[in-house]
């Protein structure tokens, strides 16, 4: 895997790097360090070039993801995925968004719904990690995940 990483337009790294995409890995993150946490949505319009320069590789979206929206736009600009950070501990994107992300359809995104903690419930993930949303740890001593 590689990272070509931006911070706003200025590539941080080697240039030579753009000039041989034919050696580029499989997967390529794209990622805009400018974007990440700042609720700008995610830099499509490098993803775009970036498939233009490299179509054998697969390449993920990474800084500014939104929401649900961000992700299906994010696919139809041919990202084969998003890596996503803030607005998953937020509640902003939610398991069922990621689910319907995963799919191969370009159905759009389903109606946001608030929720207050961003951990799966009870057999639907394997995930252990805190939640600032409920205020306690995914997977107590009786096995439970997630706030409910």
């Amino acid at each position: 895997m590689l990272s070509i990483d931006y911070r706003g337009e200025r590539l941080l790294g080697e240039p030579a790097l753009l000039e041989q995409p034919q050696r580029w890995p499989a997967h390529v993150i794209a990622l805009n360090l400018a974007r990440v946490g700042s609720d700008l949505g995610p830099d499509l319009a490098r993803i775009d070039l970036l498939r233009r320069l490299a179509p054998q590789s697969r390449l993920y979206i990474a800084g500014g993801v939104r929401d649900a929206e961000d992700l299906h736009r994010g696919r139809q600009a041919g990202a084969a995925g998003a890596l996503v950070a803030s607005a998953l501990h937020d509640g902003r994107i939610q398991r069922a968004d990621l689910l319907q992300a995963l799919t191969l359809t370009s159905a759009p995104p389903r109606p946001r719904r608030p929720s207050p903690c961003p951990l799966p419930r009870a057999g639907e993930g394997t995930e252990t990690f805190p939640s600032p949303a409920c205020g306690r740890r995914g997977g107590d001593e009786d096995g439970e995940r997630g706030c409910g």
